[in-house]
C-alpha cells in the first residue's frame, strides 16, 4: 500500500490497542510513508510510540493533551483546514474533507485534471 489511513469517529479509542494496527502504523511510519489522520484518528498514531513526537497534527480538540502527551503538537485547526507536516496529512473533522483529500492527494503525487 503507499499509505495508511486512520479515520476518526469513536472507532479509534477501541482500535488502537490492537497490535496489528499498531504493527501496520509503525511500517508506515518506519518507511516514511504517508500517513493521513482525521478528527480522533490521531489516538491510533498516537498508540504507536514515536509517530506523532515531533510532529505538528491536527485533530479534534478532545485529542489536543494526548497529542502533547505523545510529543507531538497540536495544531488547532479551522474547521475547513488541512495539515501537511512531511508526509502526514491531518484535519480536525469531515467538514474539512475538501482540503484534506486535497493534500492527501498531493502527497501522494497524485496529479487531478479537469476538463
Amino acid at each position: 500500500y503507499d499509505a495508511v489511513y486512520c479515520a476518526g469517529g469513536r472507532g479509534p479509542e477501541y482500535i488502537r490497542t490492537d497490535k496489528r494496527i499498531q504493527a501496520m502504523v509503525r511500517h508506515f511510519h518506519e518507511t516514511k510513508k504517508p500517513i493521513f489522520t482525521i478528527c480522533h484518528g490521531v489516538q491510533i498514531l498516537i498508540a504507536v510510540d514515536g509517530v506523532v513526537r515531533g510532529k505538528k497534527v491536527g485533530a479534534l480538540a478532545a485529542c489536543e493533551p494526548e497529542v502533547t502527551l505523545a510529543g507531538g503538537t497540536y495544531i488547532d485547526l479551522s474547521p475547513t483546514e488541512a495539515y501537511v507536516d512531511g508526509t502526514m496529512v491531518s484535519a480536525k473533522g469531515w467538514t474539512a474533507l475538501a482540503a484534506f483529500i486535497r493534500e492527501c492527494l498531493k502527497v501522494l503525487g497524485t496529479e487531478i485534471r479537469h476538463g
